[in-house]
C-alpha cells in the first residue's frame, strides 16, 4: 500500500481508525470507462481528498440520527473493542460536523429508517443521473 501512495496510485487514502484505506485510479477508470458512475463509500478525510482531484463528483453524506444512536449502533455490532469504539466516536463529531456544513455535500440522507433512507439515495442518484437506466 505504501508504494502505490508514493506511486500516486490512489484517488484517495486514509488511515482511518488505525488501518489504510483508498480508492485506486485504476478501479475508477475501470468503472468509467464501463459508462457506469463509481460510488465510493469513503470518511471524511477521503472526501477532502477527492475534493482536491480533476474529478467531477457529486457528494453525498448519510448521517445517524443522533449521536447516542451512532453509539448505540457501534456497540451493538458487537465487533469493535472498547477502545476502537471511543476512537470511532471521537472521530464521528469531526465527521458529523463536516457532514452537515452547508457546501461540504450536495445532499444529506439521515439513516433513521431503513427505507425511508434507501429511497432518498434512489431518489437522489436518478436527481443526479437522470440519463442512465434504471430498473424499475
Amino acid at each position: 500500500m505504501q508504494k502505490a501512495i508514493e506511486n500516486n496510485e490512489f484517488i484517495e487514502y486514509a488511515n482511518v481508525h488505525t488501518n489504510y484505506y483508498g480508492t485506486s485510479v485504476a478501479a475508477v477508470d475501470k468503472v468509467a470507462s464501463l459508462g457506469k458512475v463509481c460510488i465510493l463509500d469513503i470518511d471524511i478525510q477521503g472526501v477532502r481528498s477527492v475534493k482536491k482531484s480533476t474529478l467531477q463528483c457529486k457528494y453525498l453524506f448519510i448521517a445517524p440520527p443522533s449521536d447516542a444512536d451512532l453509539e448505540k449502533r457501534l456497540r451493538g455490532r458487537n465487533t469493535e473493542t472498547e477502545e476502537k469504539i471511543q476512537i470511532r466516536l471521537k472521530t464521528a463529531v469531526e465527521e458529523l460536523e463536516f457532514g452537515r456544513t452547508p457546501g461540504n455535500f450536495d445532499a444529506l440522507v439521515v439513516n433513521d429508517d431503513l427505507n425511508c433512507c434507501f429511497a432518498q439515495l434512489v431518489e437522489t442518484v436518478k436527481n443526479w443521473f437522470p440519463d442512465l437506466p434504471y430498473d424499475a
